[in-house]
C-alpha cells in the first residue's frame, strides 16, 4: 500500500469509526446483531480486506484467537496482525490504527507534529533573542558568524544556531532532566530519537512515506527497534510517539531555561508550543 493510500485508508477509518461503532457499544439481542449486518460488519469486512490486501480474509470460519494482555508493546503490531480474520471483523477494524500500514501513518503523523512544534519554538526563541537582546555578545557572534556562512553560501545550522546563542542543550542538561522523565535513558539516546524524528519528519512530507537515504543510513548506524525499514517498505511503531514527544519536550525547557538565565525573564512563565 503507497503513502497516499495508507493516508486515505486512514481518512476512510477515521469516518467509518463514528458511522459503525456507537451501534455496537452495548449488549446486542440476536435481532439488533442481524439489524446491524449490513450497516456496520459487511464495511468493516470490506475495509479490512482492502487495507491489509487480503480479499479472502473472511472465507473460513472464525477461529476466535486471544490477546496476550502482557504482550510488550513493540510488538503489539504484530501481536494483532497475526489475529486479522480469525476473530470478529469488529477486533480487526477497531485495531487498525495500530497495526501496520495505518500504524505507521498515526506515528508519521504525530513524530511530523512535535518536530514541527519544535523547530517552531526553537526558530521563534533565536528571532526574539535577537530582536530583544541585539547587543549581548551572544547576538554579535551570532550575527558573525551568520554573515561568514552566507559569504560561504552556506545557513548556519539549527546547532550552530543554538550554540552560538547559549541555548545548547548539553548532556549535563539533558542527563539532568532525564531523571524525571525517562531515568533509563542516556544522554546519547535522547539525541539518537531527536535525530531520528528529524529525518522521519523529512521522510513524511519529502518523500511519501518511504524511507529515503538518510533514515536508511541512520538505522546502519543507530538502528532503533521501533523503526524497520525493508526495501522501500517503512515501519514506525506507536510508542517511538511517546520518546519523541518526551525528547523534543525536553530540549524546548531546557531551552527555555537557558534563555530565561542568559536573557532575563521568568523561566515558568513562557512555554514550549
Amino acid at each position: 500500500m503507497s503513502h497516499l493510500d495508507a493516508m486515505r485508508s486512514l481518512v476512510a477509518f477515521l469516518m467509518m469509526l463514528p458511522a459503525t461503532v456507537p451501534y455496537v457499544m452495548t449488549v446486542l439481542t440476536e435481532d439488533q446483531r442481524r439489524a446491524i449486518y449490513e450497516r456496520c460488519v459487511v464495511p468493516w469486512m470490506s475495509f479490512n480486506e482492502v487495507l491489509y490486501n487480503k480479499p479472502d480474509l473472511y472465507v473460513d470460519p472464525p477461529n476466535p484467537t486471544p490477546v496476550d494482555e502482557n504482550c510488550p508493546p513493540l510488538q503489539l503490531s504484530d501481536h494483532i496482525q497475526e489475529r486479522l480474520g480469525k476473530n470478529h471483523p469488529f477486533f480487526d477494524f477497531i485495531h487498525a490504527p495500530i497495526t501496520q500500514p495505518l500504524g505507521t501513518q498515526v506515528s508519521l503523523i504525530s513524530i511530523n507534529y512535535c518536530w514541527d512544534a519544535y523547530d517552531t519554538f526553537v526558530k521563534r526563541t533565536i528571532s526574539s533573542i535577537l530582536e530583544e537582546a541585539p547587543d549581548h555578545l551572544n547576538c554579535e557572534a551570532y550575527r558573525e558568524q551568520n554573515a561568514k556562512a552566507k559569504r560561504d553560501q552556506r545557513l548556519l545550522s539549527t546547532d550552530e544556531q543554538l550554540r552560538l546563542l547559549g541555548l545548547a542543550a548539553e548532556d549535563a542538561d539533558l542527563e539532568e532532566f532525564l531523571k524525571v522523565a525517562e531515568p533509563d535513558w542516556s544522554a546519547a539516546k535522547d539525541r539518537q530519537i531527536l535525530k531520528i524524528a528529524k529525518v522521519l519528519r523529512s521522510v513524511f512530507t519529502h518523500h511519501f512515506g518511504k524511507p529515503d537515504e538518510k533514515l536508511t543510513a541512520l538505522m546502519k548506524e543507530q538502528s532503533h527497534e521501533a523503526i524497520r525499514v525493508v526495501g522501500d517498505k517503512l515501519e514506525v511503531l506507536l510508542p517511538l510517539i511517546n520518546e519523541v514527544s518526551t525528547v523534543v519536550q525536553g530540549h524546548a525547557l531546557i531551552i527555555h531555561r537557558k534563555r530565561s538565565a542568559i536573557y532575563g525573564g521568568d523561566p515558568n512563565t513562557a512555554k514550549a508550543s
